[in-house]
């Protein structure tokens, strides 16, 4: 028998192995072309972030030069490896100019990609010389009888368009500048602002010299030398700004206080310590820090108040706090030692209400803001301070107290006499002497040589006031 073989066989034709190779190909372009685009969405990253850092190194390298030489800033060209950096300066007005800083660089020869930064610099030099020759010293100007008719003179209005509102919450002031804390951050392009300082020495046209966002919103300010010390909201109620060139601001250092959880509320520095309160919260609300070096304060005491901590003054070795509690609305601190502070004795108010603001004019005299009562009272013996007299502003709160001569300086929230001026020469009498309606509520009150600088819940968030000649 034979046996006869048969062999199937399949093969591919030519067609099918082009379509194949075809089919394969346009597989492997496409991973390829969603890897170069990966790719190319990464460098475009890496360049545009590379771009921004050095557009903010330039514009901070012109605001440095600028607090050196303030003419010596001009518009300017330069290379840094595939980026081309321009600096381009305007003159807005004799001692301003607008930077705009501007990197650009080619991601094909095409194709050009650039970021741009800008800012105003003022020559607050310039301005304070120039007003100083113009004999518009800040300060001076009238006699305490002419404040029973004050005026407002120059004022600072930051116009519309926060979302969260306006409040500017303290004031200080230092060499004819005058600083400021905002609590509801509002915009002034590009950055929200918490921190702002002004010229003051021509009091009829105060001058913007910087302002700056703290990265929090700030309750209160204490300023001492080259620093400012703010009480800050956030987790860091300690905030610490150098203050040595007022056009030139920035914070250098902050701090948490020891076991609290609530805002900063209060704040007051003496001697290298500062001593800081905050809102009613568990770790303690009355804290001190050694700020002997500024750039890294230390935490070095706590004290229980619980309370909200609401104005902190210091005279000597006396340290007075402003209380929410009812039944202490004033506390009295021996704080020779600032590690371990001793209580005194408290004043406390028939009406229980708060206690809202301090001014401690000496060794005898200590001035306060209980709800919406003006207070003297004599703390020869802090042990047991004595009430003087009293006098009821209008059922208002007292946001702020000064004192110079045998007057009072009030920031109250009175509609139609927000700014109070008292007559103190009889303690135990305290009497209006003169107001001025200010249609907003004034937050703080500093008053040097005879002219009273106040912080205002509004737009016009500097307001500065004068006796009439």
């Amino acid at each position: 028998m034979v046996i006869h073989a048969t062999h199937s066989q399949k093969g591919f034709s030519l067609l099918e192995v082009l379509i194949a190779l075809s089919i394969a190909t346009l597989g492997l372009f496409s991973v390829v072309g969603v890897a170069f685009k990966n790719q190319s969405a990464l460098t475009y990253t890496q360049h545009n972030n590379e771009a921004l850092t050095y557009a903010q190194e330039n514009l901070e390298s012109a605001k440095a030069m600028a607090n050196n030489n303030f003419s010596s800033v001009i518009s300017s060209t330069s290379t840094e490896n595939i980026f081309f950096k321009e600096l381009d300066v305007t003159d807005v007005a004799s001692s301003e100019k607008q930077i705009i800083s501007r990197v650009s660089w080619k991601t094909d020869p095409l194709r050009t990609e650039q970021v741009e930064l800008s800012t105003l610099i003022t020559d607050w030099r310039s301005i304070a010389n120039s007003t100083s020759t113009q004999g518009q010293q800040g300060g001076g100007g009238g006699s305490q009888s002419d404040w029973g008719n004050p005026v407002a003179r120059g004022s600072v209005d930051i116009g519309s368009g926060s979302s969260g509102g306006y409040s500017g919450t303290s004031i200080a002031v230092q060499n004819n500048v005058a600083y400021v804390t905002v609590a509801s951050g509002y915009w002034m392009a590009p950055r929200i602002i918490s921190f702002i300082s002004f010229d003051v020495t021509n009091p009829d046209n105060p001058q913007v010299l910087w302002s700056m966002n703290t990265g929090n919103p700030l309750n209160d300010v204490s300023v001492s030398g080259n620093y400012a010390f703010a009480a800050s909201q956030g987790s860091t109620q300690l905030q610490i700004i150098d203050i040595s060139n007022p056009s030139f601001m920035r914070v250098v250092s902050s701090a948490r206080m020891n076991g609290v959880t609530q805002n900063g509320k209060s704040i007051f520095v003496q001697n290298g310590y500062a001593y800081i309160g905050s809102f009613k919260s568990p770790g303690g609300e009355l804290q001190v820090f050694n700020v002997t070096n500024p750039l890294n304060p230390v935490w070095i005491s706590t004290t229980e108040i619980n309370a909200d901590v609401n104005a902190i003054s210091k005279y000597n070795n006396l340290l007075f706090v402003a209380t929410s509690d009812h039944n202490n609305e004033v506390i009295i601190f021996d704080a020779t030692n600032p590690s371990s502070l001793q209580k005194l004795g408290v004043i406390n108010f028939t009406d229980k209400e708060s206690g809202l603001s301090l001014f401690s004019s000496g060794p005898s005299t200590l001035f306060t803001g209980i709800g919406d009562d003006f207070i003297p009272v004599d703390i020869t013996v802090p042990n047991t301070p004595v009430n003087k007299g009293r006098y009821d502003v209008g059922g208002v709160p007292i946001n702020g107290i000064a004192a110079e001569g045998t007057l009072a300086f009030l920031a109250t929230e009175n509609s139609s006499k927000e700014f109070q001026v008292i007559d103190i020469s009889n303690l135990s009498n305290p009497n209006l002497f003169g107001s001025l309606d200010l249609s907003a509520n004034p937050t703080g009150i500093v008053v040097l040589n005879n002219i009273a600088y106040l912080s205002m819940d509004s737009t016009k968030i500097l307001q500065i006031i004068s006796p009439s000649n």
